[in-house]
């Protein structure tokens, strides 16, 4: 588990959908979560799903995901490099910040996702990163995990490449 890159993520992270397997267990999650996350805001995924884990072996469509939030912005990726959908307003975001969408909804896989996901991270302010990190381990509490062992995936500074002078127990 890569807890420290999870609070990374831009919006707030769906990790719940990596318990659905189907497209109506996708929006029931995305409902949900809808009542806890403000208007307007950001409401994601960017990796822990794919298409194959849904009944219908595919990610939803933007009406799809207009239903289970028409309120908020959202957007769902396999990974950093996609392939990705959003809904309206997501779709809406994504084009501000200059990512091409298709009118479908769709978020090409490698350039486009890669440019959804840098321009997204690029407004992650510190007090996200900590409301995040705490949204990250209560999922995990939720689900019984109550050790993580974090290698920090590519987190600048973080895991293996950080060398101490002493033990950091010490």
């Amino acid at each position: 588990m890569h807890l420290l890159r999870l609070q990374n993520l831009p919006g707030y992270d769906l990790r719940e959908l990596e318990t659905a397997f189907s497209i109506a267990d996708l929006q029931r999650i995305i409902r949900a979560k809808t009542r806890t996350v403000p208007q307007g805001e950001l409401i994601s995924t960017i990796g822990g799903i794919h298409p194959n884990q849904f009944a219908e072996g595919r990610l939803p469509t933007l009406a799809e995901l207009d239903v289970a939030a028409p309120r908020n912005a959202v957007y769902v990726s396999v990974s950093s490099t996609g392939p990705g959908t959003v809904n309206t307003l997501g779709k809406k975001l994504l084009e501000s910040l200059g990512v091409m969408v298709s009118v479908t909804g769709d978020v090409a896989a490698n350039a486009q996702t890669n440019l959804a996901f840098d321009q997204l991270r690029a407004q992650l302010t510190y007090p996200h990163f900590i409301r995040q990190l705490k949204d990250e381990m209560n999922y995990a509490l939720s689900r019984g995990l109550t050790t993580v062992y974090d290698q920090a995936g590519s987190v600048p500074g973080a895991g293996w490449a950080v060398r101490r002078r002493r033990p950091c127990f010490a």
